[in-house]
C-alpha cells in the first residue's frame, strides 16, 4: 500500500473510533456505554431503535469514554432529542 492510501485510509476512520480517549483495547466506546446503561435500565433494543436512541447519540456525544460522562451528559441529551426523551423517561430511569 502506497503511503496516499495509507494516509487516505486513516482519514476515512469513523469519528467514534478516533476519539477514544484510552489506548488498550478493552476501552468501549461512548456508544456502548450508552447501550449498556439503557439495557440495564430496562430498555431494549426494539424501543431504542424506534426512536432512533443509538444512532442520535452516536451523533450528538462528543466527550469522554466513560460511565460517568456519558450518564452526566444524559439530560442534555434528553433535552436535545424530545422524542427519545420520552421513550427513556417513560418506559426506563434515565
Amino acid at each position: 500500500m502506497n503511503v496516499f492510501k495509507k494516509i487516505a485510509a486513516l482519514l476515512k476512520k469513523n469519528p467514534s473510533q478516533t476519539d477514544k480517549e484510552c489506548c488498550d483495547d478493552s476501552c468501549q466506546s461512548a456508544l456502548e456505554i450508552f447501550k449498556s446503561i439503557c439495557y440495564a435500565a430496562g430498555l431494549g433494543d426494539k424501543v431504542l431503535n424506534q426512536v432512533r436512541a443509538f444512532e442520535k447519540f452516536e451523533a450528538w456525544y462528543n466527550g469522554p469514554c466513560d460511565e460517568e460522562s456519558v450518564r452526566a451528559s444524559l439530560s442534555e441529551f434528553k433535552e436535545a432529542h424530545p422524542g427519545v426523551s420520552a421513550k427513556l423517561t417513560s418506559i426506563g430511569k434515565i
